[in-house]
């Protein structure tokens, strides 16, 4: 099944790129979204419309979307499932410094991806319930930054799956 939209980001430096796989779906006009980072803040997102390269640099000179909206309205304008069942998930690459077993996830400090996607982010509430339950998480870091047990706060995002330079890493259930 093909995703109704994929939520990428611009690789800090020492995280793997994304570059080569988000113009992959652009060609197949897949929507890419990319999010932008205001300090203290949700992530807000925004579609890609034109080349990566072309994006303008933001907070710390990540190429970000020109016009990103908060998170939740930009999801909200992804269409729902065609009459094939197709896109109906809305798959969330999230980077990590590293990811455990569990897939709990160690980040660069700022909150942002479990400030709008964690157990008491944004998505948390009602009325939103039915546009989280389409958002797939797939970690993404090196291989070597897999580990065994990071600890978990009760805010923290997870994800079910991990993706690295030698494949897709399935993660235990019992987070």
């Amino acid at each position: 099944m093909r995703p109704a939209a994929v939520v990428g980001y611009a690789a800090l430096p020492g995280e793997p790129s994304l570059d080569a796989a988000l113009r992959m779906l652009l060609r197949t006009q897949t929507p890419v979204l990319l999010p932008a980072t205001r300090k203290g803040e949700p992530l807000q997102l925004g579609q890609v419309t034109g080349p990566l390269d072309d994006l303008p640099r933001g907070t710390w000179d990540i190429r970000e979307p020109a016009d990103p909206l908060p998170a939740p309205e930009a999801l909200g304008q992804v269409p729902d499932a065609d009459a094939a069942g197709d896109g109906e998930t809305i798959l969330v690459l999230v980077p990590g410094l590293s990811y455990d077993t569990r897939g709990i996830r160690l980040g660069n400090g700022g909150g942002f991806y479990d400030r709008t996607f964690g157990p008491q982010g944004q998505f948390a509430d009602g009325p939103l319930e039915r546009l989280r339950a389409r958002l797939r998480f797939v970690g993404v870091c090196w291989d070597e930054e897999r580990t065994d047990g990071l600890p978990r706060a009760a805010w923290d995002l997870t994800v079910r799956a991990v993706l690295t330079e030698t494949g897709t890493h399935l993660v235990s259930s019992d987070t």
